[in-house]
């Protein structure tokens, strides 16, 4: 009766022990899915707060001024930009006129392409 005994014991210890390592497993999954979320969401928030300095130049019957204001301030952003930027003169641009600015996101949520146009002659 002692050996039986000591043996149920042995056999709840290593079940208990599994029981353990199964919720260990779980509970390291689980933090793994809440921790790939919240770098997809920093991620995001960064697109946001970088796409801000770019798209309040964006609109219809945009100032010569806003619009060298921009090219400018895509200079400054340069490489850091995690897409390839166009490239615009602000000579190219006149204080006096008015101009459509567009912009697209590309798949990594940050702008890609701008496109300024003259608005009338």
């Amino acid at each position: 009766m002692d050996n039986a005994s000591k043996a149920l014991i042995m056999a709840g210890a290593i079940l208990l022990a599994v029981a353990i390592v199964g919720l260990g497993v779980y509970f390291f999954s689980m933090s793994e899915g809440l921790t790939n979320q919240a770098g997809d969401s920093i991620e995001n928030l960064s697109a946001e707060l970088q796409n801000s300095e770019i798209l309040k130049y964006e609109g219809e019957r945009v100032k010569g001024t806003d619009v060298k204001a921009m090219i400018r301030k895509l200079t400054q952003i340069g490489d850091d930009w995690p897409e390839t930027l166009p490239t615009f003169n602000t000579a190219d641009y006149k204080n006096n006129k008015l101009y459509n600015v567009t912009m697209t996101l590309g798949t990594t949520g940050y702008v890609k392409e701008i496109t300024i146009t003259q608005v009338g002659s």
